[in-house]
């Protein structure tokens, strides 16, 4: 036993260090130029290994800028500025830049898989006898388009929620407006949360130009605010909206990185009432940094066991954490976060 221990042990090494070979980064950097994107992550994990912080922040802004949009590919950015928090410059520089380039093929996908799980929760708890609300939240909402002018979540909520030829529209102005329907999208930058609203004042006059009837079922109940989401999780207004259950709740958290779905937020949610959710999670970098107390403050990461030399392996053992969370009385257990590399 000991014999196979030892073996393990040296096979584990030999793999870790051709993965911080001088060889294996110059095929990494020969791979991400010639088009295979999603190697910068392997090269800037060869730089860290190494405490290279000057080729971190390079190669961190090269990716930004190539359009590798991720909650964490603005590391390198937090190592030159020494008097503010790695999370607030990453969520800062993310916030200004996703809007103001068009979305990547990664985001599309996400937004794509994002509407159809809502084109399906919806029209059922629409037709649900005894529910009396729903609640429609958005809790990292953006300006609601891409520099492209393609759609982001918050314009796809409210088009999947009118339904293919206002079918959802006709069936509340036929039921005298029950359920009621509310939204809540939330961007905490001010100037990201006005632009939201322009976007979806436009998008909603431009509606009812178009539209048959005289009212519209949502006039009055799209709110638009721009609170941090921590603060925003334990508002008592929200708590009464998740804990009633005659209330039906979908609620989107496309978070930037990893820090603002921890355990708590998560049990939250699970345990709250008629309540649906579907949140994203940079796993890349919490296989990255997870001994960091920076990780470990939100996680408890001896619970997330991976292969290291398998890195895709971090999205299904983070799936599994997460899913360890859930109560064993709940009859969703087959429910799982959606993980961004």
């Amino acid at each position: 036993k000991k014999v196979l221990e030892v073996e393990r042990r040296i096979e584990k090494e030999k793999k870790e260090n051709a993965r911080y070979s001088k060889q294996y980064l110059d095929s990494c950097i020969k791979s991400y130029n010639a088009g295979d994107k999603e190697m910068w992550n392997e090269i800037v994990n060869y730089y860290l290994h190494y405490d290279d912080k000057e080729n971190v922040f390079l190669w961190s802004k090269r990716a930004a800028e190539e359009g590798c949009v991720s909650a964490y590919c603005t590391l390198g950015w937090a190592y030159r500025n020494k008097g503010d928090t790695i999370y607030n410059i990453i969520y800062r520089t993310m916030t200004k830049n996703i809007n103001s380039l068009e979305y990547t093929e990664e985001t599309m996908l996400k937004l794509d898989i994002f509407r159809k799980c809502f084109r399906e929760w919806y029209p059922v708890f629409l037709h649900a006898p005894h529910i009396s609300h729903l609640f429609i939240y958005d809790m990292f909402a953006g300006s609601g388009k891409d520099a492209a002018g393609n759609y982001g979540s918050p314009l796809i909520l409210l088009q999947e929620a009118r339904g293919e030829n206002r079918q959802h529209c006709k069936h509340l102005i036929s039921n005298g407006g029950k359920p009621s329907v509310v939204f809540g999208f939330n961007e905490m930058l001010q100037s990201k949360a006005t632009e939201l609203k322009q976007n979806i004042d436009t998008e909603q006059a431009e509606c009812q130009k178009n539209c048959e009837y005289s009212i519209c079922p949502f006039t009055n109940n799209i709110h638009i605010g721009a609170y941090d989401f921590r603060e925003l999780i334990q508002n008592e207004q929200v708590n009464s909206v998740l804990n009633n259950r005659s209330y039906g709740k979908f609620i989107l958290l496309d978070q930037y990185g990893f820090k603002q779905i921890n355990d708590e937020v998560f049990l939250k949610l699970i345990n709250s009432p008629k309540t649906d959710f579907i949140f994203f999670i940079a796993s890349s970098f919490i296989r990255r940094f997870k001994t960091l107390d920076a990780v470990t403050a939100y996680f408890h990461n001896n619970s997330i066991i991976f292969d290291e030399s398998k890195p895709k392996e971090c999205h299904r053992a983070i799936a599994d954490y997460f899913r360890s969370l859930i109560p064993e009385d709940k009859d969703w257990q087959s429910s799982l976060p959606m993980i961004s590399s």
